[in-house]
């Protein structure tokens, strides 16, 4: 409710509280929540890192919609280029 504003303020702050308390109980959606909040910098600090941790948390246990936005956070971020191949090693 707090997060999007339905029937009462919208507050972030607030619903990053409640998502908090529902992660110390395992709540999958929580750990979602959590993870969507960090990784896109709503009501906190932007750390993908972080986001990264509660929406694994959250897609191991179960919740579809975190592995949905765990590959999309994949996706989003910047590709390591690939290592050169070995001298001496060819390709078949």
């Amino acid at each position: 409710m707090h997060m999007n504003g339905l029937g009462v303020p919208r507050n972030a702050s607030k619903a990053r509280g409640y998502f908090e308390a529902a992660a110390k109980e395992n709540v999958p959606a929580a750990f979602t929540a959590l993870g969507y909040m960090y990784y896109k910098g709503v009501g906190v600090p932007r750390n993908v890192s972080a986001g990264e941790a509660w929406l694994r948390r959250g897609a191991d246990a179960g919740d579809p919609q975190a592995a949905f936005d765990l590959a999309a956070l994949y996706q989003a971020l910047p590709r390591a280029p690939h290592p050169a191949p070995a001298s001496g090693l060819t390709s078949v």
